[in-house]
């Protein structure tokens, strides 16, 4: 895997696939992300680590013809200004593959250590203050959660008490349902392609398995 200790962080060597197989450095720092282009007029895209808002991740599939030819790995960093960092990278017919899934979980696992834990830490500790906050669809609040359910514009809120509040985790995505019916009184959340689910899942989950010590 080509990663290694850099500046105090972390950095890998990034190969998008066969096409493009320039070798872009990627650099996990305690106090920033920085990521090569390849473009003459702008050689780096450069996060500092009080920017950064929020990610998403995933894994699609690359079809072929007939059968699925390889897969793409992707990871999305939105800043405070909304400019999006993309982390991509290919396999295909297998070549190479457990090399890059690795890469994959090891840039996703320096991203959690150095960032996103901290943005999760700091909402689960604004619960334990009794201050409100959102995460995606998500508000929470001292007593319940409240979940946007049909979009930005909908009205449309589900409220779940938190001891009614139950998780499911799934590979690509996880739910958030009420105990009461969870058949109708429920949402799912998708890892590609909902910002901060991590961050979701984690808040919820510590919330959910400590409220009664509170």
């Amino acid at each position: 895997m080509d990663a290694e200790e850099h500046l105090g962080g972390i950095r890998f060597v990034v190969k998008r696939g066969p096409i493009d197989n320039k070798r872009r450095e990627l650099t996990i720092h305690p106090e920033f992300i920085r990521f090569e282009t390849g473009k003459k007029h702008n050689p780096y895209i450069k996060i500092d680590k009080a920017s950064v808002k929020e990610y998403r991740f995933g894994v699609r599939w690359i079809s072929g013809y007939k059968f699925i030819v390889g897969r793409e790995y992707q990871i999305f960093i939105k800043d405070r200004n909304d400019q999006v960092l993309k982390i991509h990278f290919k396999s295909f017919y297998g070549i190479g593959k457990i090399d890059r899934h690795n890469l994959y979980s090891e840039i996703l696992g320096n991203l959690w250590k150095y960032y996103f834990r901290d943005i999760a830490n700091g909402h689960i500790q604004d619960f334990w203050n009794d201050l409100e906050f959102s995460i995606g669809d998500v508000t929470f609040y001292n007593d319940c959660l409240k979940i946007k359910k049909n979009g930005i514009l909908s009205n449309d809120l589900l409220e779940i008490t938190w001891d009614k509040v139950r998780t499911k985790d799934y590979q690509t995505y996880f739910v958030i349902y009420s105990a009461d019916d969870p058949a109708k009184e429920n949402k799912s959340f998708s890892y590609m392609d909902d910002w901060n689910t991590d961050i979701l899942h984690s808040v919820t989950r510590t919330i959910v398995n400590n409220i009664d010590k509170k």
